[in-house]
């Protein structure tokens, strides 16, 4: 039986909503229509507050903050959410996992400054190319609105780490993702291949009516690599 004051580390799943609709993705069917029975909704600053106590969140070490069915920014009090989770402690180490295509620049900015104040706080944007292959899996994505909002949090002072997905159309541009990151800032480059694809046949990617549209194929490597841009 787990002991309540045993718990150290959490996964919160802060929203069902997201801006994207990537094929691999279990909120939609290949890209296209949302999950069946999928609710949209997500969770407040008022809740957070009755779920996770003051005296709770001491105890806590690491918080990941990563939508299976969606994507944390999406969450409208995320801002709030994550300055009373440090404010309990701020020695938690507090990971935000998301694309990067939500949100202005004004809310990054915001959110680099707080998070400078926070060393503890990273924001891992999953970044699967340049221009003309981003939005092949992060499908309705933008990148240059992602890049903007990662160089608006970065020069705010906050720590950022690129996550890159492999796959074939990509591939060929892992180095160049990497020594952007390099010149963005990014504390660390991570890449690895994606592990959702049923067979080596890929994926029929799908639009909202169901219609096949293209079809994506996994990486043709299988290495998995982190890389550290500059010391935290």
């Amino acid at each position: 039986m787990l002991n309540y004051n045993d718990i150290k580390q959490i996964h919160i799943e802060l929203s069902s909503h997201c801006n994207a609709a990537c094929p691999q993705c279990v909120r939609n069917v290949d890209g296209g229509l949302l999950a069946p029975n999928l609710k949209l909704n997500s969770l407040s600053l008022v809740d957070i507050k009755k779920i996770f106590s003051v005296n709770f969140l001491q105890q806590i070490r690491i918080i990941n903050l990563c939508g299976n069915y969606g994507d944390p920014i999406m969450c409208k009090d995320m801002y709030e959410i994550v300055h009373y989770i440090m404010s309990a402690n701020k020695n938690i180490y507090l990971y935000i996992k998301t694309n990067g295509g939500a949100r202005d620049t004004d809310f990054w900015t915001k959110l680099g400054k707080f998070s400078a104040e926070n060393k503890w706080i990273m924001v891992v944007f999953g970044i699967d190319g340049l221009e003309d292959t981003q939005a092949i899996y992060r499908i309705g994505t933008d990148y240059e609105k992602i890049i903007e909002n990662a160089r608006a949090f970065i020069l705010a002072g906050g720590r950022a780490e690129w996550a890159f997905i492999r796959f074939k159309h990509n591939e060929h541009q892992l180095e160049s993702c990497r020594k952007l990151s390099e010149e963005l800032k990014f504390k660390g480059f991570s890449e690895k291949q994606s592990s959702r694809f049923k067979d080596s046949n890929g994926l029929i990617v799908r639009d909202k009516h169901g219609y096949e549209t293209y079809r994506i194929e996994p990486s043709t490597t299988s290495k998995l690599t982190y890389i550290k841009n500059i010391d935290y």
